[in-house]
């Protein structure tokens, strides 16, 4: 699969647990999804947290991605003093998936690496890609840290002209920096 974020292309080849990311003149990525082969405990449960909030937010890849990035940049910027991917997702309400309130709530919060669903496993392959990428393939700036969907919810405070940085192409999602 071919996958393009910005002016970085990404080409992708999954063959059951293996993902394999191209980059053009970059470092050859590879990535074995499986929590036995994570190097710790604390890393499946990291990776684990990251599948669920993309999934919760999207069931489309390029999207999961940029979703990936944001909850990222929280826990690489500290933000709100949240400095593990479960305390970033799990704030209340700042991902709607992972709220209470939400009538998917129970079933995204019980999504184990074991669960085979077609779209689960592409986030658990994304969740696992964006986890351990090098820093330099970032697609935004990382103070991207805020998204919304113009589709699903009314604009929110905080969703400024002077602070949007990009919509996806389908409108789906806008993203913001400098959030506070």
């Amino acid at each position: 699969m071919k996958h393009s974020i910005g002016s970085i292309i990404f080409i992708s080849l999954l063959i059951p647990n293996l993902v394999l990311s191209v980059q053009p003149e970059k470092l050859v990525e590879i990535t074995i999804i499986s929590e036995e082969i994570v190097s710790s405990p604390q890393e499946s449960e990291e990776i684990l947290w990251l599948a669920r909030v993309i999934y919760s937010e999207t069931k489309n890849e390029d999207e999961m991605r940029l979703i990936a990035w944001v909850v990222r940049n929280r826990v690489e910027n500290d933000y709100w003093g949240d400095t593990t991917y479960r305390s970033v997702v799990t704030r209340k309400n700042q991902f709607s998936g992972l709220n209470s309130y939400d009538s998917q709530y129970e079933h995204n919060i019980s999504l184990t690496y074991e669960d085979k669903y077609k779209v689960w496993r592409k986030a658990l392959v994304v969740a696992t890609e964006i986890y351990h990428a090098n820093e330099n393939v970032r697609p935004f700036d990382k103070n991207v840290q805020h998204f919304y969907s113009p589709h699903v919810v009314a604009t929110p405070d905080w969703a400024n002209e002077d602070k949007h940085a990009f919509s996806t192409h389908s409108n789906t999602f806008a993203f913001y920096k400098g959030v506070k």
